[in-house]
């Protein structure tokens, strides 16, 4: 997974302010010389985003599909080798018609700047594969009620869940932490509601695609 963060105000500035006051005297001319030092340090964006909890139903060594389900917490805020989903194999981590993998995300502000955030899963591979059309993935995220709101495309459309001047949820400074999921669904074309290309046309095809959250600085207004 590619996370990617967009930081403000990460420079510190020391400026250095001069002033000369003369007052002019009935029979003598008189300065002085007043240096007035000021120091400004900017806030820092500081970001936290973990993974608290991870439900799966994929395919077993068996070849059947088993529920399952973990409460790990894992910190994806530094750069990592880790999806969010634990895909580590393709070839050992197969998927067929009816597997899910559905990831609970944690944002934090651990820093002195309100942030805003939104979400992008963007389709790395140059050419859109089929299998690409039959995976369909969710972001659930909740508004001020605690209500879910639910957001869904195929994976081959790209999703974009908010953007910079409208984030999905913004983060004040100290406050507690959003929650959002993520899920994507090899879709069973027997089941589906919407129109789906034939499952069978797919076997042995892989797929890749990013999950990109983005961070900016926002003001009251």
């Amino acid at each position: 997974m590619t996370k990617k963060f967009r930081v403000l105000l990460m420079a510190c500035v020391s400026l250095l302010l001069s002033v000369t006051l003369i007052a002019v005297g009935s029979y003598a001319l008189f300065t002085d010389d007043i240096t007035i030092k000021n120091h400004l340090r900017a806030g820092k964006l500081n970001i936290t985003l973990k993974r608290t909890y991870l439900e799966t139903n994929y395919l077993t060594a068996n070849g059947y599909l088993d529920n399952n389900g973990s409460d790990e917490i894992v910190d994806f805020t530094d750069k990592t080798d880790r999806n969010i989903f634990d895909i580590t194999n393709a070839d050992e981590c197969l998927i067929v018609p009816g597997c899910y993998y559905e990831a609970t995300m944690e944002l934090s502000n651990n820093s002195n700047v309100a942030f805003g955030y939104w979400i992008e899963i963007v389709l790395t591979d140059e050419n859109p594969y089929e299998l690409a059309k039959q995976l369909k993935v969710e972001v659930t995220t909740y508004n001020e009620e605690n209500e879910e709101v639910v957001y869904s495309k195929y994976v081959n459309e790209g999703l974009l869940v908010g953007n910079e001047t409208k984030p999905i949820g913004i983060v004040p400074v100290s406050s507690d932490s959003q929650t959002f999921k993520i899920k994507m669904t090899f879709v069973d074309d027997q089941i589906a509601e919407d129109e789906i290309e034939d499952n069978n046309k797919v076997m042995g095809q892989d797929v890749n695609f990013d999950i990109v959250v983005n961070a900016v600085q926002v003001t009251e207004a």
